[in-house]
């Protein structure tokens, strides 16, 4: 678990009625916290790009040193890539984390991926799609195309609070791996980045 603490200026644990230990100990997979002090740029409203970098970076690394991983006999494995539903108030593009896991996938040799695939038959790349479908027609045969080894799918959740002028959102990041041929997933992980503050503030 990587821990990231520094206590903003002027902040009292018990405001919030949570603790470090509660952190450390109390939370699955990992857990980052930040606050309005350090040197970055920190919305406690919304995610910002370094919270999708963050996770992705974490889960794509998680990912790659699972055991199950490891046991994969022939690659790399083909992955399309399922539903990440963002169960948050807020409007977010999911592709941004997605697209970071999948080119640290593809870079590792270990995974490709189909974007001839998608989900409600909506290929990532209709030309890729539309060149196979022409082969198909004009051939009057079926293109042989290697089926998908695995999908990964997930969410995001938030959980927000607020104590006087001292405001926090958590977002949980949850994806999961699965094996297509048995249904079984092989590997899942949560990250949480955690955002205390009373302000939102930019760090130079």
């Amino acid at each position: 678990m990587r821990l990231n603490y520094k206590m903003p200026r002027g902040f009292v644990k018990a405001t919030l009625g949570v603790s470090l230990a509660t952190f450390a100990f109390g939370c699955g997979g990992g857990t980052t916290v930040i606050t309005d002090d350090q040197d970055l740029i920190v919305s406690n409203d919304r995610i910002d790009p370094q919270d999708w970098e963050r996770a992705a970076a974490d889960m794509s690394e998680s990912l790659l040193r699972s055991p199950s991983v490891a046991r994969i006999e022939k690659m790399p494995a083909t992955l399309v890539i399922s539903r990440i539903i963002p169960e948050i108030d807020e409007q977010v593009d999911t592709d941004r984390i997605t697209k970071r896991i999948r080119i640290a996938l593809s870079n590792s040799g270990k995974f490709e991926t189909s974007t001839t695939e998608g989900v409600g038959g909506r290929p990532e790349d209709p030309y890729a799609k539309g060149s196979k479908d022409k082969e198909e027609f004009y051939n009057d045969t079926p293109v042989p195309a290697r089926r998908a080894d695995y999908s990964l799918s997930g969410k995001i959740i938030s959980d927000k609070s607020r104590a006087g002028d001292v405001r926090q959102a958590s977002y949980i990041f949850q994806l999961s791996l699965t094996d297509l041929r048995t249904g079984n997933a092989i590997w899942e992980e949560e990250r949480r980045i955690t955002k205390q503050g009373k302000k939102n503030s930019v760090g130079w």
